[in-house]
C-alpha cells in the first residue's frame, strides 16, 4: 500500500518535473499531514484485510479527512506538491513509516 503511494509520487514527479523552478508550498503543515497520511495508511490496510477492493471506501476516506479538518482539494494539492519535491516527500513518508513501525 505504501509502495503504491510512493510509486505514485515518483511517477507523478517524473511526469510533472518541469515546473519552472518554482517551489510551491504545502497547504497542510507537515505536523498535520503526517498523522493524516498515517491514518489513511492504517485505514487502507484494515480495508485490505476485510475487503477484496483495493481502495479505501469513499465514506471512510472522507471521515478521515474530516477528523483532520483537511479538504480533499488540500490533500490532492499537497500530494501533487510532494510529487514535485522529492526531498520533502521523503521526509514526510519517512515520518509516516516511522510512525507505522513505532509500537504504541
Amino acid at each position: 500500500m505504501m509502495r503504491r503511494l510512493l510509486t505514485f509520487i515518483l511517477l507523478a514527479s517524473l511526469a510533472l518535473s518541469c515546473n519552472g523552478g518554482k517551489v510551491e508550498p504545502l497547504q497542510i503543515q507537515k505536523q498535520k499531514l503526517i498523522p493524516l497520511l498515517l491514518d489513511l495508511s492504517i485505514a487502507r490496510s484494515g480495508n485490505a484485510i476485510v475487503s477484496q477492493f483495493d481502495s479505501l471506501p469513499n465514506e471512510h476516506f472522507m471521515q478521515i479527512l474530516e477528523k483532520h479538518h483537511i479538504s480533499k482539494a488540500q490533500l490532492d494539492h499537497d500530494l501533487l506538491v510532494l510529487s514535485n519535491q522529492p526531498k520533502i516527500a521523503e521526509e514526510v513518508y519517512t515520518a509516516v513509516l516511522d510512525s507505522l513501525n513505532t509500537p504504541k
